[in-house]
């Protein structure tokens, strides 16, 4: 080989090498690029669940709605995502449960705290739609109000 033929070799192999090598560290980086990226905080993670599941697109969330439906089938596809393993209802991560709806108040209603007499209707309480009737006669308790306020000095 003539000297200017090994030097178009050495060159051609020199531009391949530097081919090879770049690609090599283009590629590396894209990789070291994707490893970096920032993963959510669990912080990060509730928030977004909170939003979606307080957003004006689920509408409310009574009983067999719309907007009850699509938070089912939320919490359902992240608990999927999350790898967790369905135990509900036909291998699902549902279980159905009987809720009481449309229960009316029927008079004679009443409520009684101590002796002050019985407390007036849909003015000083009111019974839940889920509510039934009984008769419970014991002690009342006050358990406080969930207040921390250290700097009042006041935490229940």
């Amino acid at each position: 080989m003539s000297p200017k033929s090994r030097s178009r070799f050495s060159l051609r192999h020199w531009l391949a090498v530097s081919v090879a090598l770049a690609t090599i560290a283009g590629a590396l980086t894209a990789w070291t690029r994707e490893a970096n990226l920032v993963v959510p905080s669990a912080t990060d993670e509730l928030l977004r669940h909170v939003k979606f599941l307080s957003s004006a697109e689920l509408t409310g969330r009574g009983v067999d709605t719309p907007g009850i439906k699509l938070a089912r089938d939320y919490i359902a596809a992240e608990f999927a995502k999350s790898g967790l393993k369905p135990g509900g209802d036909n291998g699902s991560f549902l279980q159905g449960f009987d809720v009481a709806v449309g229960v009316s108040v029927t008079e004679p209603s009443s409520l009684a705290l101590g002796s002050d007499g019985s407390l007036e209707l849909n003015t000083q309480w009111i019974p839940l739609g889920l509510s039934t009737s009984d008769k419970v006669q014991a002690p009342m308790v006050f358990a406080g109000y969930g207040i921390t306020a250290k700097e009042y000095g006041y935490d229940d």
